[in-house]
């Protein structure tokens, strides 16, 4: 073999390794974009509950302080805050759900 052949298998071989090292990086970044979609939508979970069960204690207070003015205040009926209290744990319960899976 002449130098030249030498030197094209030299520089065909650093390619095929360049070439691998390339793939390992594209393998790595994927890898990690994959993690942060797996964070954000934690933190998108997280943040949703979070969101909801401020709503959830802000309906709560909201149905447990007196109605009407003066002298003839009277508490919301308990069915109401039944229902209240119902539809806050179904969506509660959905976002447990859904963060779950």
């Amino acid at each position: 073999m002449n130098t030249l052949e030498i030197r094209k298998q030299l520089l065909i071989a650093e390619s095929e390794v360049l070439r691998a090292r390339v793939y390992e990086d594209i393998c790595t970044i994927r890898a990690g974009a994959q993690a942060l979609n797996r964070q954000v939508k934690s933190a998108s979970t997280i943040a949703s509950t979070v969101a909801l069960a401020v709503a959830g204690f802000t309906a709560i207070k909201g149905a447990m302080r007196t109605k009407g003015n003066g002298a003839h205040e009277a508490k919301t009926s308990m069915l109401s805050r039944l229902v209240s209290g119902a539809r806050i744990a179904t969506g509660v319960w959905s976002a447990l759900r859904s963060r779950s899976q």
